[in-house]
Order: C-alpha cells, then structure tokens, then sequence
C-alpha cells in the first residue's frame, strides 16, 4: 500500500485507469481504495488477514477494490473468471472469504446453482459505488510486515482442483525491482539514455489480473512506473481494437501471449497504424 500512496504523491494528477465509462487519477484511485478498505472493515467486518474473493473480467472497479483489500491488511483473493459455478464454489470453500464480490455474469454461475457459499456476495460495481457514498476516508490504520501475505491466485488445475498459491507484499515488491533493474540494464546494452519528455508509460489491459500477468500491470506498473491502465470495451480480445486503442491512447508497452502478437502482426491494416509510442513488448506463454 505504501507504494501505491507514493504513486499518488508523484503522478496524483495523472491519469491511471481509463476505460469508455472515464477516467481516475492515480489520486482518484488512491482514495477509491481507502473508502473501500473502509466499506470492508465498517460494514463487512473484514480484518487484517482474512480473504476477500473477487472474480470479475479487467475493469477499473476490480483495481481499486483490489487496492482496497490490500490497504486494509485482508489478502486479496483472484478467482478465475473462467471457471464454472463448481469451480467457484471449490475456491471459495478453499480460501473461505469474507466477501465474494464480482461482476454480474460471473456472479450469475453462482446464482444459477442456487447453492448458499455461506457469504456475502455484492457486484463490484455497486460495491464501489456504497464505498464512494460514504465520503472520504483516512489512511488504515493497520500494521503491515513485508512478508505478510497480499494475494491468493489460483493454479490451473491440469493435475488436480486448483490450488490457492499465496503471494507476500516483499514478493511483489521485489519483482517491481528486478523488472526495472531488467529495463535499465536493457537500455544501457541498447545505449538508450533516460527521455526525461517521455510520455507517460501505458498499457492495454488485456490480460485476466486473476492471472499473474494482468495483476503485475495493476499492481507494479502503475505504482512503480506511474503507468497508465487502459482497458478495452468487454468482450473479446480484438486485434483491430487493441490497435486502435494503442493509437488513441499513446500505449508505450505491449503485453500478451504468442498468439495475440501473431494476431496483431498478421493484421491486414498494421501498416496504417501509427504505432510509433510502442516501445515495449513482453509476454510468455504457448503458441
């Protein structure tokens, strides 16, 4: 959490999670997180340690009630957003939150099975909204180690039920440092000298931050680098919007899997986009 509150000393003004419904600075957000720490403690009895499961596609609601858990001290916990009302109702047994929240069309597999997890279970976008409605909120009071646990994400399963890998606050941090040090020593091998006028750094996000590859873009890209979250209309991934979106927004960094980058380079108007801000592309995974 203090990584975030320094982002919002340094870039507060800036603009860091945009989406077609708008746009929230990292200031914005910041104090979106705190009133959702306080909605959690107040009016859910969440404390330090206990889980809150979110399952919901990208959207700029599920980084600030992320944050949110976060800064109160509970540990956020990533339910895939593909699996079946079985394979939610396995997780939530398994992690035993607190409070499940998420968007409607995840929260309906549950729903249709009619079985009782034994939780509260809100929409994230009202959830945020009762947080906001109360007014600003303080800072949490609340102690915090380094290797306290922050997050629970979820293994695939390929050889059993998917089992919750926790994550400590030291450990994200750590991995902040080594992927900057990793750029640094990039440009210097490449002879590329710090641009003091560089553009804000920004990136689609279009990989699921129940999986470790979107939660790094929310949790370390913004804090760490002042970046800006920019996240495509729900659906599917789409090529020709992930172009267009790199245009109007200015994306400085792509980020995805083999196959998407196999899709955007296959593209048949590649040529006619300005792509002239992307100075970054990573990714992993199978073809």
């Amino acid at each position: 959490p203090a990584a975030f509150a320094k982002a919002a000393e340094r870039w507060g003004d800036l603009p860091f999670l945009v989406s077609d419904e708008g746009t929230r600075t990292f200031q914005e957000a910041l104090d979106d997180a705190y009133a959702v720490a306080r909605h959690l403690r107040e009016d859910y009895g969440v404390e330090k340690g206990d889980r809150v499961a979110v399952v919901a596609a990208n959207c700029p609601e599920y980084v600030v009630v992320a944050w949110g858990i976060i800064a109160s001290g509970a540990i956020l916990t990533g339910l895939n957003g593909w699996w079946t009302g079985p394979e939610m109702v396995h997780g939530i047994e398994l992690a035993e939150p607190k409070l499940v929240t998420g968007d409607e069309r995840r929260l309906a597999r549950l729903e249709e099975l009619g079985t009782d997890v034994g939780v509260p279970i809100i929409e994230i976008g009202e959830f945020v909204r009762q947080a906001r409605a109360a007014g600003p909120a303080p800072v949490p009071e609340v102690e915090l180690d380094e290797d306290d646990p922050a997050i629970i994400l979820f293994t695939s399963g390929t050889t059993g039920r998917p089992k919750g890998a926790t994550l400590t606050h030291r450990g994200f941090l750590h991995f902040a440092t080594s992927t900057q040090l990793s750029q640094a020593v990039g440009a210097a091998v490449a002879g590329v000298a710090p641009d003091p006028d560089a553009p804000q750094p920004a990136v689609i996000a279009a990989s699921p931050m129940f999986h470790i590859s979107g939660l790094v873009a929310m949790l370390i890209g913004g804090p760490q680098t002042g970046q800006k979250l920019v996240f495509p209309p729900p659906g599917r991934w789409d090529e020709t919007t992930h172009l267009e979106l790199t245009v109007k927004h200015g994306i400085t960094n792509w980020s995805g899997v083999p196959t998407q980058f196999w899709r955007l380079v296959q593209h048949p108007d590649l040529e006619s986009y300005d792509l002239s801000t992307v100075t970054t592309v990573g990714g992993g995974g199978a073809v």
